[in-house]
């Protein structure tokens, strides 16, 4: 009676590895997904304007930008501080500092604009702000182009 309890063992053992790998990568699975979902730090992207509002004088440059931000991961992301720069001009080398998130992207008399302060963006949505940049005027002129 022995001979046979012991053939019964040994099929049973080759098995056995084959459910713990199942089972080791049904856990990896687990683990990677919910980190995908619900810790991953994303990055925040955003999109050229089609439009703009602009005002140089001899001695500043205001910039009006309406910028979407998207925030591709799922933990939230806060901005504290906006700089626009032209890295591809070599003229310009001061970046333009927020100064302000202004209610409209045409300027007008009653124009209430709010000073810079952080804000945060949610985890897989996107954000529209109106934005405006301001810099010493070093006589650099954007121009146009693809």
């Amino acid at each position: 009676m022995l001979p046979l309890m012991a053939a019964a063992v040994q099929d049973a053992s080759p098995s056995i590895p084959g459910a713990g790998v199942v089972s080791v990568c049904a856990l990896i699975f687990t683990v990677a997904s919910f980190w995908w979902i619900n810790a991953r730090r994303g990055h925040l992207k955003s999109w050229e304007p089609h439009s703009f509002a602009a005002i140089v004088h001899c001695s500043m440059a205001r910039l009006r930008l309406p910028l979407v931000l998207h925030n591709t991961g799922a933990q939230p992301i806060v901005v504290q501080d906006l700089r626009l720069t032209f890295p591809d001009e070599p003229a310009s080398h001061l970046p333009l500092l927020w100064m302000s998130s202004p209610s409209r992207l045409q300027p007008g008399p009653e124009d209430e604009p709010k000073l810079p302060a952080g804000f945060a963006v949610a985890g897989r949505e996107a954000q529209q702000l109106l934005i405006e940049f301001e810099a010493p005027f070093s006589g650099f002129v954007p121009e146009p182009r693809n």
